[in-house]
C-alpha cells in the first residue's frame, strides 16, 4: 500500500527529540511522559550496541516473509512516499510518527502528541538532571522528596480495600 501524502511533524520537533539523546536513557523518560505507553517489547532493539537514533516513521504493511514489498518501499521512499499503519512489536505506528531508540529499546512518540511529549521530556530530565546533581553534593532522597506523602498516595488503594461498609 502506498500513501504518498502523509503529515510529518516539523523538523524543529525532530530536532527537539535528537537534542535529547545527550541524556542517558531517554527511551525510558520518553515512555514515562507517555503514561509508560508506547514502549516497543524488549526484544525490539538496535541491530548494532550503542546505536541511538531519532527520526520518522517509514513504514510498509506485507507478509512478514515478503521482503521484496519492504526493498520497495525503501526504494520508494521519500519524505511522505511509502506510509501505512502499522504495528511494531506491540505499538502501533503510524506515518509521520517520531521513533526514538537508544540501548533500553525504543518508544514511538505519536505524531499528535509530539510537541507535549518533547516539553514534558525536556521537564523530567531537567529534573532528573538537578535532582542527580544535588544527590551528589550528599542530599538524600528523604530530603528532596515528601516520602511520606509518596508512601501515603501509592498505599491508599490498600486503605479504600480494608475499609468496610
Amino acid at each position: 500500500m502506498i500513501n504518498e501524502t502523509i503529515q510529518r511533524p516539523p523538523a524543529e520537533i525532530v530536532a527537539g527529540f535528537r537534542d535529547l539523546l545527550a541524556h542517558d536513557s531517554i527511551t525510558c523518560a520518553l515512555s514515562d511522559c507517555m503514561g509508560r505507553f508506547n514502549a516497543m517489547t524488549s526484544n525490539m532493539k538496535p541491530l548494532f550496541e550503542g546505536i541511538r537514533f531519532v527520526g520518522t516513521a517509514v513504514t510498509v504493511k506485507t507478509l512478514a516473509s515478503d521482503l521484496a514489498a519492504s526493498f520497495k518501499a525503501i526504494d520508494l521512499s521519500r519524505p511522505g512516499n511509502v506510509n501505512v499503519q502499522i504495528e511494531c512489536a506491540g505499538v502501533a505506528v503510524l506515518p509521520g510518527d517520531i521513533v526514538v531508540a537508544d540501548v533500553n529499546g525504543m518508544v514511538v512518540v505519536p505524531l499528535a502528541e509530539a510537541a507535549d511529549i518533547l516539553a514534558k521530556a525536556r521537564q523530567l530530565l531537567e529534573t532528573e538532571h538537578l535532582v542527580q546533581e544535588k544527590l551528589k553534593a550528599g542530599a538524600t532522597i528523604g530530603e528532596l522528596v515528601d516520602i511520606d506523602a509518596i508512601f501515603c498516595s501509592a498505599f491508599s488503594y490498600q486503605n479504600k480495600a480494608s475499609k468496610r461498609e
